[in-house]
């Protein structure tokens, strides 16, 4: 039920776009934050669960089965992002009628130089939906949240987890106490604070600086649509690959997908109109990436803590928001330039990798030694 209850915020806040007054809309944004955390954490030990049962039922490797579960379910998940931008991409179209067109003065205020607040170059149209238009994609919105609500009660069943029948202040306390037993496995944090930076950095500092300032929202929407159908195949083609492919290795080439899209970012020249075609391949790339770490991730965690799994999940939440707030923070709140956060993006996924690492050699050294020890025994 938790999966539920945690989606009629999600409900209220589309709701409250009917009236968009800032007393009304902030409150709802807060209730959704608070809602999404129980809410990806019921999520994560749900696929769990299917993945254990499908593993024992039909005989298969268990940590397979969760990257294939989560990479199943990612891809359905990524897949909502291509949805919103095609009904928005058809809506430009019937509303303004195509292209906003270019301003060719000064190109170089976008990309790296660029940061929040700073004027854009393409001819947006900040005001171009009409009132009923507004509506019918409110009530859209409204009634997809309302069905997945119904779809939840009538075909999801019920799962006991283990904080049932324990008192309150043990409930609460699990998942602080949980960060304090991790150990070794506090190696894994940076990767998932680095799962929260690269959302926040694609959706914030790469949206605003190198597509929306030069190319306009109508190009904005088809580029995020490529970044959206890249993460959905990605997620499900690795979930695959999962069961021939070591978990360092998938980890490996998603780092290096970013990296070598942060490169193209910082060779990208707007005074050349042919970089458009190289702003899709960098989103097409930051998508394969991006279907890698969130299901990868997951999995990772149901791999590592198989006792405390609603806790774990909790805190894989919790620093993956953590690392998304961040970005935010950087971008519109402190004011910083695109330049300065990508510096920072490079730096992060590449201490996130080398971390990972480290927590793969200890484990391997750990079992190493633990096989010693029997075999001297014996």
């Amino acid at each position: 039920w938790t999966l539920v209850i945690c989606q009629i915020p999600y409900a209220v806040y589309i709701s409250t776009f009917y009236y968009p007054h800032l007393g009304l809309v902030v409150p709802a944004a807060l209730l959704v934050g608070l809602s999404a955390g129980p809410l990806w954490t019921a999520k994560c030990r749900y696929l769990t669960h299917l993945a254990e049962r499908y593993a024992l039922l039909y005989k298969q490797h268990l940590h397979s089965m969760y990257s294939l579960f989560f990479g199943i379910y990612f891809s359905v998940f990524f897949s909502t992002n291509f949805w919103g931008n095609l009904i928005y991409f058809g809506l430009y179209n019937l509303e303004v009628g195509g292209d906003e067109g270019l301003k060719k003065s000064n190109p170089d205020a976008c990309g790296m130089g660029f940061k929040h607040g700073d004027p854009l170059i393409a001819n947006t149209q900040s005001s171009f939906w009409s009132t009923s238009t507004t509506y019918n994609l409110i009530s859209t919105y409204l009634s997809c949240a309302i069905f997945g609500m119904i779809l939840l009660v009538v075909f999801v069943e019920s799962l006991t987890d283990e904080f049932e029948g324990k008192s309150l202040i043990n409930n609460l306390t699990k998942t602080p106490r949980h960060i304090s037993r991790l150990g070794q496995k506090l190696f894994v944090l940076p990767l998932t604070l680095w799962s929260g930076i690269e959302q926040g950095y694609f959706m914030s500092v790469v949206t605003e600086s190198f597509m929306v300032c030069w190319y306009g929202y109508y190009k904005h929407s088809i580029m995020v649509m490529a970044f959206s159908v890249s993460s959905c195949l990605s997620a499900f083609t690795f979930g695959f690959a999962r069961r021939k492919m070591p978990l360092p290795l998938i980890f490996a080439v998603g780092g290096i997908l970013n990296l070598v899209s942060m490169l193209l970012f910082f060779l990208l020249d707007f005074t050349n109109e042919s970089s458009i075609y190289l702003i899709y391949v960098c989103s097409v790339l930051w998508g394969v990436a991006t279907g890698i770490w969130q299901p990868q991730i997951g999995a990772l965690y149901a791999q590592l803590y198989p006792e405390d799994r609603i806790a774990a999940f909790s805190n894989y939440r919790l620093f993956e928001s953590l690392g998304f707030v961040i970005t935010i923070l950087l971008w519109y709140a402190f004011g910083v330039t695109a330049s300065a956060i990508s510096y920072f993006v490079v730096v992060t996924v590449i201490l996130s990798i080398l971390f990972y690492v480290l927590l793969v050699f200890l484990k391997w050294r750990g079992r190493a030694k633990s096989g010693n020890e029997n075999s001297s025994n014996t």
